[in-house]
């Protein structure tokens, strides 16, 4: 293998390390609202909840009887420097 080979196969290394990784997100909501992740799970209603996710695209659902649902997504990046916080909350009575 020469120079470029190496290279390629360096990043490629570097790639597949970052996406295996996971990246801890913090979920703020009122206590009222129920949470699916899809993919994921669900979570019962809460006030903060941490999850550690590995980077990609998820699509937040929060349902509240009597309230509109609120469908959100989120981008989760590798080595993110900020930490990624996320408030999800149904405030739209029907």
């Amino acid at each position: 293998p020469g120079r470029i080979l190496q290279s390629q196969i360096s990043s490629m290394d570097k790639l597949i390390t970052n996406a295996a990784a996971s990246v801890e997100i913090t979920i703020r909501s009122d206590n009222t609202t129920t949470v699916e992740i899809y993919h994921v799970g669900f979570l019962q209603p809460f006030y903060e909840k941490r999850l550690s996710l590995r980077p990609g695209t998820y699509i937040m659902v929060g349902r509240r009887p009597g309230y509109k649902d609120i469908r959100m997504t989120i981008n989760v990046k590798d080595n993110e420097s900020p930490p990624l916080f996320v408030f999800i909350r149904c405030e739209e009575p029907i």
